[in-house]
């Protein structure tokens, strides 16, 4: 069951499943980057009498608890009976960061359950400033960690999601690792989203969510949530230079995003109304987009057009050497008009083109 603050946030927040929103069931992209630093860590069992509380006994019974090598050293040498003695500050900041690195680690749940009660219900808020200050140094990674241990403790606590949005962003901004950039893209564009869900009218969501669709090529949505920044930043506080900004963004999609509107058409089936709003581009800036001629090749194809699907389908070739899906249309048009040389030519295209020769 999903509990949050207030019902306002529970409405928004059952628009998705749960294993969306609750973070320990979340689908873990970002696992396999963060946890070798579980190799600093080794895992105990305490005595019942460290944690005193009846309630808190019987939840840590049999659970191991994470200690940094180093901590046992530190109080090794201070002479104190090792694990038994580590202070409880320092106990739950390794719970903490041991939930960031696996939140589905096979203690995670209890571990959140021991935060909640040992630092109240404000444990999200608590790990989140931790984490921000973490983010201002640039410790990115160690940010991310934590931002994923609050949204863990609180789901739907505002600055962990927008933190955690951000933090994945500066990271993929720095990665090398394509598998690794794609993922924390995914995590990045999913919780920038699922904050201007669940918090509609916080309008720095919307800024990032923007960048995010433009750099994926989807003009539209990047219109609309730009369209809703600028809806919302009424207020003083709202940076001017921040508005002037996506101010002349908006502008300079005006272009692309009608370009966009014709590929729809096109794609639901609405050919001569997708052409008629892509042809006058091919003589404007955008003329070197691929893309528009690939779906002029296909609205011209649907209308019984075919020397101009063949010269739009080359056009895509000219600018995207290696795009198959233009291959095939210009191999089953020659096909199709019985020009088995070309048939076959664009068909050999193809082979190389996936054999990477």
């Amino acid at each position: 069951m999903i509990k949050t603050k207030s019902s306002k946030i529970r409405e928004n927040a059952l628009r998705r499943p749960e294993s969306e929103i609750v973070f320990l069931k979340r689908k873990d992209r970002l696992k396999p980057y963060l946890i070798d630093k579980m190799d600093d860590y080794i895992f105990r069992d305490l005595s019942d009498a460290f944690f005193k509380n009846t309630a808190v006994v019987e939840l840590m019974h049999n659970v191991s608890v994470p200690f940094r090598r180093e901590d046992l050293l530190e109080e090794a040498t201070k002479g104190a009976n090792e694990s038994d003695e580590i202070p409880i500050q320092v106990l739950m900041e390794n719970m903490t960061c041991v939930i960031g690195m696996d939140p589905h680690f096979r203690y995670s749940e209890v571990y959140v359950a021991f935060l909640l009660h040992t630092m109240g219900k404000n444990v999200g808020h608590t790990i989140a400033k931790s984490a921000k200050k973490y983010a201002q140094n640039g410790m990115y990674e160690d940010a991310v960690i934590r931002y994923r241990a609050s949204l863990a403790c609180d789901p739907f606590y505002l600055d962990a999601m927008y933190g955690y949005a951000r933090v994945c962003r500066e990271l993929y901004l720095v990665s090398s690792d394509p598998d690794k950039t794609g993922n924390l893209k995914a995590e990045a564009l999913d919780y920038f989203e699922l904050l201007t869900e669940i918090f509609p009218d916080y309008n720095s969501g919307y800024y990032y969510l923007g960048y995010m669709y433009l750099n994926m090529g989807l003009y539209v949505k990047a219109e609309i949530v730009w369209r809703e920044y600028m809806r919302l930043s009424t207020s003083p506080k709202t940076p001017a230079k921040d508005k002037k900004e996506i101010r002349e963004r908006l502008r300079q999609i005006q272009g692309p995003v009608e370009i966009e509107h014709g590929y729809n058409a096109i794609l639901r089936g609405s050919y001569e109304e997708g052409i008629e709003m892509l042809e006058p581009f091919i003589n404007s800036d955008f003329n070197d987009w691929w893309p528009l001629y690939y779906y002029l090749g296909i609205g011209y194809m649907e209308t019984a057009r075919a020397e101009e699907a063949i010269a739009s389908f080359k056009k895509v070739l000219q600018r995207n050497a290696s795009h198959l899906e233009s291959m095939q249309e210009l191999a089953d048009i020659y096909q199709a008009q019985g020009d088995k040389v070309n048939a076959e030519k664009y068909t050999k295209k193809m082979e190389i083109v996936k054999n990477g020769l």
